[in-house]
């Protein structure tokens, strides 16, 4: 079993052990093809996808289904470790977690050659997306991942299952005015990249997903 399936495993026992304790329910399970003792295939971001859907079905209670997703999401970033890409998480749990995943992005745009500039530009980013968190959702995850493919650059993955962003259409248009200026943060945000994708729902957390290349075509 590989690193990454190994991990998957563990999560899924972490969250599916009450039902897998049933007879019926760990047949079930096991034709579903989401056992955790015997995960066989080999793309980590396939894995991942595919127990997402398979686990709605047998985690029955809708925290405990998010926080798993949060998980499987964290490790579908590390399913692309390896030659490409370098990985670095940061659990947000307090004002301090900030400033460490600001500096470990700025260090890490460093090392793959962006201009200050640009290294202050995502640095602010990152700790706009990283102060949503500790503000709105109190944790949550901050994972960096270094690319060094075809389009060298660094992605910044935001994950929480905090109470999710309302009107998410309305806060990226910049019609929506909030007063904990929200909505102009996440605009910022999506402004000084060049990628930018917001999944959000309430009650069940934001996923935020930014790109900055060193080539900036988009």
């Amino acid at each position: 079993m590989s690193e990454i399936t190994a991990k998957a495993a563990t999560i899924l026992k972490q969250y599916m052990s009450p039902i897998l304790t049933d007879p019926i329910m760990e047949a079930a399970v096991l034709r579903s093809g989401v056992d955790p003792d015997n995960i066989r295939m080999g793309d980590g971001s396939r894995l991942v996808r595919v127990l997402k859907q398979s686990c709605k079905l047998f985690v029955r209670n809708s925290r405990d289904y998010a926080k798993c997703c949060k998980d499987l999401d964290v490790l579908l970033t590390e399913a692309m470790a390896g030659s490409s890409v370098d990985s670095t998480v940061v659990t947000i749990k307090e004002e301090r977690d900030i400033v460490v995943a600001r500096a470990t992005g700025r260090d890490m745009c460093e090392e793959i050659g962006f201009p200050i500039s640009v290294r202050i530009g995502v640095a602010t980013v990152i700790s706009e997306l990283a102060r949503n968190i500790h503000q709105y959702a109190k944790t949550g995850n901050i994972v960096l991942s270094l690319m060094k493919g075809e389009r060298g650059g660094i992605e910044v993955f935001a994950v929480d299952d905090g109470p999710g962003i309302p009107f998410i259409e309305e806060v990226l248009s910049g019609r929506y005015k909030s007063k904990t200026g929200l909505g102009q943060g996440l605009l910022v945000v999506k402004k000084m990249m060049d990628e930018f994708e917001v999944s959000s729902a309430l009650g069940e957390g934001t996923k935020i997903r930014v790109r900055k290349y060193l080539d900036a075509r988009r």
